[in-house]
């Protein structure tokens, strides 16, 4: 048979080609649950979208920093495509957000002398920018104490402000990519060894070296030390976080009447290291934001597939479709938005039965404190308080639930890079453990690597606030690679950093367990919680 031919007989049966790759591999749960995933493995792995989702988010709408035109216009591709897919209920959820709309339009920086070199380096999110070319000397103004405000007093005037510390060598080794052994996964269950402390490792070793904020000393805030700046008439700021090999973190600031300007740690330690040893440096450079300019605000998508005789039940799955200012947003999280996405494509092309309601939330706001999760939830599934006890006088956190979280099953969210799913995180619902252990048993075989369950709990992200309320509330386990300092909210985090077989991979993945929990028999248990 034509290869052609296989393929559209596989498309519609789950036979031919790839399911002989896996005969006995996955166990049985029922034979329609084998049949049903088998048909996934085919779809999600013969005609998968994943990269190329992924290549509209980054390459075409990123950075899709939270209420920027760029964000805007991916939401309104994603609801598209969706649409294009066959899914339901397509629609935007606005929320108000506290920050203006902002976008980088032009970015250019020399060091003009004593040696002519372009400066590697990016305006911080909600900086302003400045009125054409500027040329200035650039100084050191590290503000730890207040003694430093009046060292610096009148000095400033017209100057470039170098305010962190500059880096030294061994900050700068490349980190390795880190691949989850069996062995470090099941030290995870055993709740020895925590995800995003192991994804830090190298980072902690040179966390002596990061740069201190611009104050340490006590009765001075890092507010009151921008304010000095402001007041001395700096032209610009300049400050420098980590980053490897040309790569460098790329931050955000609160609206300052002065540009502000994230620089790669080498150009900006030979600035510093120039102007310590006694010599000037000068520096041009212009700098167009559009600030406030946009007047639409950010919008969480959402979208559905309907169930069948439990359709009035839901299981959920998200991941944020916002991102850093920094590179495209490709790691953090246009992977886990692609393969969310890509999930809900293969359910429904691959035709499988769901009982219950799939719906898919791309949030917004994330990077901010996870504003657009948190509205959603309040809309629909309830709100959390805190409530002091006036006997332990302990903090205790207090839910409460609309109607709508009767009938809400499990959610599911994927925002920890572009690394293999390696297993699922129980979060606190001990009572949903037995269940996921069956998943996983089900979908362990060589090509799909989720083999374990933990209990750590991840670096907060969109699921904190589900399991807040007490709902059914998991996150995937993945590979860290170098997500923690090599693309997190760097200039690097750009789509040469996803993986097509492990996107791949993870769409499948997460589809065949989004199956699963919308066929259980009953909804996901909120038993104990720990």
């Amino acid at each position: 048979m034509p290869l052609s031919d296989c393929k559209s007989v596989v498309r519609l049966f789950g036979s031919c080609l790839l399911l002989g790759l896996f005969p006995g591999v996955i166990p049985a749960q029922t034979a329609a649950d084998t049949t049903a995933i088998r048909r996934i493995l085919v779809e999600g792995r013969e005609y998968s979208h994943v990269m190329e989702t992924a290549r509209w988010l980054t390459d075409i709408y990123g950075p899709r920093l939270t209420g920027s035109p760029l964000d805007s216009a991916a939401g309104i591709w994603a609801m598209n495509q969706m649409r294009e897919w066959g899914l339901a209920n397509v629609h935007a959820e606005p929320f108000a957000f506290d920050r203006p709309s902002w976008l980088n339009e032009k970015f250019y920086m020399q060091v003009t002398s004593p040696a002519s070199y372009p400066v590697l380096a990016m305006a911080s999110a909600w900086s302003v920018g400045t009125n054409g070319l500027v040329t200035a000397p650039v100084v050191i103004a590290r503000i730890r104490s207040a003694a430093d405000t009046v060292r610096l007093q009148g000095t400033l005037a017209g100057k470039v402000a170098l305010i962190s510390a500059p880096f030294i060598g061994t900050a700068l080794a490349p980190a390795p990519a880190v691949h989850l052994s069996e062995a470090t996964l099941d030290e995870m269950v055993a709740r020895k060894k925590d995800w995003y402390l192991l994804g830090h490792d190298s980072y902690i070793e040179i966390n002596e070296h990061r740069p201190e904020p611009p104050v340490v000393g006590p009765g001075l805030s890092a507010a009151d030390a921008q304010k000095f700046l402001n007041r001395q008439g700096v032209v610009a700021v300049l400050r420098s976080f980590d980053g490897v090999g040309g790569n460098f973190a790329v931050d955000g600031t609160d609206p300052q009447p002065i540009p502000m300007v994230d620089v790669a740690p080498e150009h900006y330690s030979r600035m510093y290291r120039t102007l310590e040893g006694g010599t000037p440096v000068i520096m041009e450079f212009d700098i167009r934001n559009r600030v406030g300019a946009d007047s639409a605000k950010p919008v969480n998508v959402i979208a559905e597939l309907p169930g069948t005789d439990r359709r009035n039940e839901v299981v959920m799955i998200g991941a944020h479709l916002d991102s850093w200012a920094g590179g495209t947003g490709a790691t953090d999280n246009a992977a886990g938005v692609a393969v969310m996405m890509e999930a809900m494509r293969i359910l429904k092309a691959s035709g499988v039965p769901l009982r219950r309601t799939v719906r898919i939330g791309l949030w917004n706001g994330e990077e901010q404190g996870s504003v657009g999760s948190t509205e959603y939830t309040r809309a629909h599934l309830g709100s959390v308080r805190w409530q002091r006890d006036p006997a332990t006088h302990k903090n205790t956190l207090v839910a409460t639930l609309l109607p709508e979280a009767a009938r809400f099953s499990a959610y599911f969210n994927l925002d920890q890079g572009a690394g293999t799913i390696r297993g699922i995180d129980r979060y606190t619902d001990v009572a949903a453990e037995p269940t996921l252990q069956a998943w996983v048993r089900l979908l362990h075989s060589d090509s799909l690597q989720v083999t374990h369950v933990t209990a750590i709990g991840n670096d907060p992200s969109d699921d904190a606030i589900f399991d807040d309320l007490g709902l059914p509330t998991f996150y995937f386990v993945q590979d860290p690679l170098d997500y923690t300092r090599g693309t997190h909210h760097t200039s690097q985090d750009l789509y040469d950093r996803l993986d097509p077989e492990v996107m791949r991979h993870n769409a499948v993945a997460v589809a065949a367990i989004v199956y699963l929990a919308a066929n259980r028999d009953s909804l996901m248990p909120r038993g104990i919680r720990q």
